[in-house]
């Protein structure tokens, strides 16, 4: 009788843990995909952040050099 109400238990126990095993993989997904889209959204902006850098250097590069050719013509035409 012992052994026949150990076995019913350990198999109730094994039942309700695996019951409640599913629930944790689902939460932990949904944990790993919000990290995923803050990440995402991070990169994006540190992304967004640098192409206006470089941007803003490459305009500048852009008008000394412009100011280079024109002294340059002028120094020509003299």
């Amino acid at each position: 009788m012992k052994k026949l109400l150990t076995l019913l238990l350990a198999v109730s126990f094994s039942l309700a843990f695996v019951a409640c095993g599913g629930s944790g993989a689902k939460e932990e997904a949904a944990e790993a995909t919000e990290a995923v889209e803050e990440t995402a959204e991070e990169a994006v902006e540190e992304m967004e952040e640098a192409t206006e850098e470089v941007m803003e250097e490459a305009d500048s590069v852009a008008a000394e050099a412009e100011e280079a050719v024109e002294e340059m013509e002028e120094g020509s035409e003299e």
